[in-house]
């Protein structure tokens, strides 16, 4: 209270520091969100069970409905001695075996379906679909005679169709790529010497857990390429040419994912340095990836490990129109090697 007494707005207890809301009470949705992250974060950095209650697909009430698994964790937190004492993860990075395909596919599963809802929000954030909707609930509220039910109908309608484009976006390409090169790892990456599919793992409980992946492909010197999906980020229609090539061809990265719990631990970086090594280790003079707009976090990382935008577009697996009603912009990123 006494840090923010300054700028402080109300008399609410939790405030924003940051601009322009700064001083103004943060609101429930977002504590809530916060509250749980926390409580997640917590129980899987001491390897602990996190409570089921905690689970749950809609930011709005993951905690405000879930009491009893908040008493759990505070009864859990004062019994507990390992959050001071736990070393940090240590991660080791192997090649692919058969018996990884269950966790692979629900990594890569999980990995794509959770970039729907910031498409989403990023999509109705933009002022043009705030004005459609603002417009289209306009006209409900009119039509109804003067109901504002209607309004609100007519204005979900919009937001739940954006939706439906993002969420086609993403998913489309998911099953096409567990149907296509992931439905066979070891013949399309294993089997070829200039692919190659790694996984992380980490201890959890005395037991070694996959909690990352990443592949590459090579593409060499005269191979003749064309329009292809890559899963990076949306699984987005990319437009392969030998632009840069050179004589040593160039790699390809797919597949970088990381489980939730161990993100902002460097694993994403040891990740995408396997793929560079590996590209050092072919003769490839590049590597390449795709990523989505919605990504910032993925795009961060990779401008801090050097990579840059070389070109950009909006066509995707689907219709181009989605990908203009979803806002949602493919981005080429490169790295000589």
């Amino acid at each position: 209270m006494e840090r923010t007494r300054a700028f402080r707005k109300g008399d609410q207890l939790f405030v924003s520091w940051g601009k322009p809301h700064r001083g103004k009470p943060i609101a429930k949705q977002r504590l809530s969100h916060w509250i749980a992250d926390a409580i997640m974060l917590v129980y899987s950095s001491s390897g602990l069970q996190v409570p089921a209650g905690l689970r749950a697909h809609s930011t709005r009430v993951r905690v405000l409905t879930t009491p009893a698994a908040i008493t759990c964790f505070v009864a859990d937190f004062l019994k507990t001695d390992k959050l001071k004492d736990d070393p940090p993860f240590q991660f080791s990075i192997r090649g692919y075996a058969p018996s990884d395909q269950d966790v692979v596919v629900s990594l890569f599963r999980n990995g794509i379906l959770e970039h729907v809802y910031p498409a989403f929000f990023r999509a109705m954030s933009h002022p043009d679909h705030i004005g459609v909707a603002l417009s289209i609930s306009m006209a409900g509220y009119v039509l109804g005679g003067s109901s504002y039910f209607q309004a609100f109908l007519f204005g979900s309608a919009w937001a739940g169709f954006i939706y439906y484009c993002c969420h086609e976006i993403y998913e489309g390409y998911m099953m096409t790529r567990l149907s296509t090169d992931m439905a066979d790892i070891q013949a399309n990456y294993l089997d070829n010497p200039d692919n190659g599919f790694w996984v992380a793992e980490t201890e959890v409980n005395g037991q070694s857990k996959v909690v990352g992946m990443v592949a590459v492909t090579g593409k060499r010197r005269g191979e003749v390429t064309g329009s292809g999906r890559d899963d990076q980020n949306g699984g987005v229609m990319v437009e392969e040419n030998a632009h840069g090539a050179g004589d040593g061809g160039f790699g390809e990265l797919h597949f970088v994912v990381v489980s939730f719990v161990c993100r902002r631990k460097g694993l994403g970086s040891q990740l995408s340095q396997k793929a560079l090594d590996f590209c050092k280790e072919r003769g490839y003079n590049r590597l390449v990836l795709d990523t989505s707009s919605p990504q910032t976090a993925a795009t961060s990382l990779y401008n801090k490990l050097g990579f840059v935008q070389t070109s950009s577009h909006n066509n995707t697996h689907r219709n181009r129109w989605f990908s203009k009603m979803a806002r949602i912009n493919v981005m080429r990123l490169e790295k000589f090697v």
